[in-house]
């Protein structure tokens, strides 16, 4: 498997392939603005950047920390400033990570169960070499029966990320608590009025101090970072037979045209389109 040298291509070749795509990305590679993608992400940051933003909660960002991301969530890494950062990238295609899973060992967990497996998971030194060690048979498989011996070493991965996960104690927040009650309530208000005035208002803030520390903490305006939250929380309603009507108003689009316009603008495909080819019912959470 080639590892690729930018997000485009490795995208491209997961929607080629049908299964997954490693990219290893350097400062050249610009990080994108707050975001979501119709695939799952696991995000292996080798050094270090500033914060990592996953929906409401900001994490920091050190060196070996791998993030989990699924199709759902909106998120934004911020690498620190004057610093060459560099990451490898996974792209999975949900359908094909299910048919690779058995009916004991689901592996779509890591990514919708977060209750039980954290959205940061901070590698030990060991645990590092050897998935750097796996990316590595990655990109120099060749030959006969290689794309059964890349789903092997993607599974490696994956239990690799499943036991650390377990042993890692948790969330650890950046320290940026009075912006994730911001985040959190921005979250839990999608469908109702979050403009300026109203943002500003709830947490006493003038709207010009709220712009600038919003953007200091995000690296994005507020606007944008509604925007990508109300396409995130569509794409899941869509996802399990919610209608175009009823998600445009669950999501705080009081004009049905305006939301179909900027659903295609921001995800490629219309709302309807959409909401046929993207059916995913996430797994149930283990028990304990």
């Amino acid at each position: 498997m080639e590892i690729m040298g930018t997000c485009a291509c490795s995208e491209n070749a997961c929607l080629t392939n049908g299964r997954f795509s490693v990219a290893l990305l350097d400062y050249r590679e610009q990080v994108k603005q707050m975001h979501n993608h119709n695939y799952l992400e696991i995000y292996f940051s080798v050094s270090e950047g500033k914060r990592f933003i996953i929906d409401d909660t900001i994490y920091p960002m050190c060196n070996n920390d791998v993030f989990i991301i699924n199709q759902f969530q909106t998120h934004l890494p911020v690498a620190a400033a004057h610093k060459k950062h560099l990451r490898y990238v996974f792209t999975i295609m949900p359908d094909y990570l299910e048919s690779i899973s058995s009916p004991s060992t689901n592996l779509l967990h890591l990514f919708y169960d977060t209750k039980n497996y954290p959205r940061r998971i901070p590698l030990k030194r060991t645990q590092r070499e050897q998935l750097i060690q796996l990316i590595h048979k990655l990109g120099t498989l060749q030959g006969y029966g290689m794309d059964l011996m890349e789903n092997s070493l993607l599974v490696e991965v994956l239990f690799l990320l499943i036991h650390a996960s377990r042993k890692s104690s948790g969330v650890i927040t950046s320290g940026g608590k009075y912006m994730e009650d911001v985040l959190h309530y921005i979250d839990a208000s999608l469908e109702r009025d979050l403009s300026l005035d109203t943002l500003s208002a709830e947490f006493y803030l003038s709207k010009g101090y709220f712009c600038r520390v919003f953007k200091e903490h995000t690296g994005i305006t507020v606007n944008k970072y509604i925007l990508a939250k109300r396409i995130a929380r569509a794409k899941q309603l869509l996802s399990v037979g919610c209608s175009v009507q009823e998600t445009a108003s669950m999501v705080g689009f009081n004009d049905y045209a305006s939301f179909i316009r900027r659903f295609k603008s921001e995800v490629g495909i219309s709302p309807k389109r959409y909401s046929r080819s993207y059916i995913v019912v996430a797994p149930q959470a283990e028990q304990e």
